[in-house]
């Protein structure tokens, strides 16, 4: 698992490096909900597969409240070790 970790960092931190500016700006221009996005940080395939590795809804708990709703899972050793 460390390793993917590791293949995975590699692939972003370039694309992070090289777009460095422009993520300033967007997150400086954002307004009021300071953020920023990045299209295309990860290769299709690789998106993907992370994607198709979380867990079903129905095994996870949800937290809803007036300022979220979410789906929580605590314990990380149960999922796919690409999520991790």
């Amino acid at each position: 698992m460390h390793s993917k970790r590791k293949e995975i960092a590699a692939i972003i931190l370039p694309v992070l490096q090289s777009k460095k500016e422009l993520l300033k700006n967007l997150y400086n221009d954002s307004g009021k909900i300071v953020h920023f996005y990045l299209d295309e940080l990860l290769p299709t395939e690789l998106a993907l597969n992370i994607r198709a590795s979380f867990p079903d809804p129905s095994l996870m708990r949800i937290k809803k409240s007036l300022r979220e709703l979410k789906f929580i899972g605590a314990y990380m050793d149960q999922y796919n070790p690409l999520l991790g």
